[in-house]
């Protein structure tokens, strides 16, 4: 991991030289998006010391190092875990700068439930009008999660959430998974129903673990292919063993 200590010192040391002025506000968003995405990568953060300079960034303003402290609460890594503090912040984040990232860690949070209770619909607020028609993988995979629950009432919203996952399936493979179930269990044809296993195929060997559950069950009940036990078999021992693929930073797909 980057050794981060001397950039933070001397935007610690800017932001308390010259109280009045914001210059180094952009510099310590770029320092603490670098730091944010390390740490999805590394899954580890090194040295504890380092979360009082971001807590000070955010205390002062930098709409990133609020949504870092958010996650290292998520986490806790340099802080006690703390899932309603995280969530908190990735609020004040979003009402700070009204970021696309920021909108994309709170409505995350709202529409699984973590550290606040779930609100489904307060997330779709959020989310569907800015996330639907989007390219960014992560934007377009939550906003399918939320179209699902709608289409789930609504059937002719499911080409929506299909064309939704469509625009980020070669990037994103859950999202694969994801519009391959679509295709299993709403297809109209057997082209479709065949379309859509190959997708999950796709994602259960490209490593997203719920889709080697669902190639199992498919398998085993012979959806979308011939019935196939020691396929079956096989795909249930692979997710059983499998970890789950880290979690991806939001910025690892604005290259």
């Amino acid at each position: 991991m980057t050794h981060f200590k001397p950039a933070l010192t001397v935007l610690v040391n800017a932001m308390y030289e010259f109280p009045q002025d914001s210059f180094w506000q952009p510099f310590a968003d770029r320092l603490c998006d670098r730091m944010a995405r390390q740490l999805f990568m590394s899954g580890k953060w090194l040295d504890a010391a380092w979360a009082e300079p971001v807590h000070q960034f955010a205390e002062h303003g930098s709409v990133s190092a609020m949504l870092l402290e958010g996650h290292l609460y998520a986490a806790g890594y340099g802080f006690q875990r703390n899932a309603a503090r995280s969530v908190a912040l990735y609020q004040k984040a979003f009402e700070a700068g009204q970021r696309r990232d920021a909108r994309f860690y709170y409505a995350e949070a709202l529409f699984q439930g973590q550290g606040v209770p779930q609100d489904i619909e307060k997330a779709g607020t959020l989310v569907l009008a800015f996330m639907r028609r989007s390219r960014h993988p992560l934007e377009a995979y939550l906003a399918a999660h939320l179209l699902w629950r709608k289409a789930e009432h609504d059937p002719a919203l499911w080409q929506d959430v299909y064309d939704t996952l469509s625009r980020v399936v070669e990037t994103f493979p859950p999202a694969k998974n994801l519009a391959g179930m679509v295709l299993l269990n709403h297809g109209q044809t057997t082209k479709e129903r065949r379309t859509g296993f190959a997708a999950i195929k796709a994602a259960a060997e490209e490593g997203v673990v719920e889709a080697m559950k669902s190639l199992s069950q498919c398998y085993l009940e012979g959806v979308g292919c011939e019935k196939d036990l020691h396929q079956a078999t096989f795909w249930k021992q692979k997710a059983m063993v499998t970890e789950p693929p880290r979690r991806r930073h939001y910025t690892e797909f604005e290259e």
